[in-house]
């Protein structure tokens, strides 16, 4: 079945990990500091 595959190669487990990060006040400065940096190079 494609669907267990899919789930184990974890694509969905690094957005929920993702997600976490981002629910953590801390970690979203960070991750703003991280969108700024990007956008300058850019």
């Amino acid at each position: 079945m494609p669907r267990v595959q899919f789930e184990n190669t974890s694509p969905r487990l690094t957005i929920i990990k993702i997600a976490r990060i981002l629910n953590q006040e801390k970690v979203q400065k960070l991750h703003l500091y991280v969108f700024i940096l990007c956008a300058f190079y850019l």
